[in-house]
């Protein structure tokens, strides 16, 4: 996830420096960015392409203004629609996630994508989920959360929580499992996204994990 976001993030400072020579043309900031977007997935280099294993169907937001932005796209070949939109709205910012025809269908995305979205809609929790669809996060007010999975095989997952929380210990076994660090990253003293403690943890198949911190 952090290699995306460190080349999301060149490509923005590299824009901020030029921004007001482009405004001066034809060209806008969402057709640069429609652009980029295009050269680094599967139309271009392929470097930040996802796929699902099945084709869903997707209402079609469109929008006629250039201060709102794509965090995900959905792609067929070359014609792309918003999957989760962002515009700014008064001290806030205003998201607008597109759901599949087949509500089945956001179990079924990619994992990049599903972890994206639950960046934006969750991120400001203490504890954060990386992983497939149909694993679950439950979080209770007593420092302690309960992962649970409806998959039908074994799954590793993430949790991203504070870089201050060093281990977790598994309620039932008393196991301890150790964090590991991911630092955001930085270009020309400007913060992409936030620090986290990592762990990565097993769950088996339709079963729940309840751990403590």
């Amino acid at each position: 996830m952090y290699e995306t976001l460190a080349l999301f993030a060149v490509f923005v400072l590299i824009y901020s420096s030029v921004a007001g020579a482009v405004e001066r043309t034809w060209i806008s900031g969402p057709i640069v960015f429609t652009l980029f977007g295009l050269l680094v997935g599967p139309v271009g280099f392929d470097l930040l392409s996802m796929e699902t294993d099945r084709e869903m169907i997707i209402p079609q937001l469109t929008y006629l203004t250039n201060d709102s932005w794509e965090v995900v796209s959905a792609l067929d070949d070359s014609n792309g629609w918003p999957l989760l939109h962002r515009a700014d709205y008064s001290e806030g910012q205003l998201f607008v996630l597109t759901v599949p025809d087949n509500f089945i269908d956001l179990y079924r995305m990619p994992e990049g994508v599903l972890n994206r979205i639950r960046q934006d809609v969750a991120g400001s929790l203490e504890t954060l989920l990386e992983g497939p669809g149909e694993v679950s996060i439950f979080l209770y007010d007593n420092a302690s959360f309960v992962l649970e999975s409806f998959l039908d095989e074994e799954q590793t997952v993430r949790v991203l929580m504070d870089p201050a929380v060093r281990e977790l210990t598994d309620v039932r076994s008393g196991e301890k499992i150790q964090g590991k660090q991911r630092i955001a990253p930085e270009f020309m003293g400007r913060k992409f996204g936030k620090d986290y403690a990592v762990f990565e943890l097993e769950i088996k198949a339709h079963s729940f994990r309840a751990f403590s911190f």
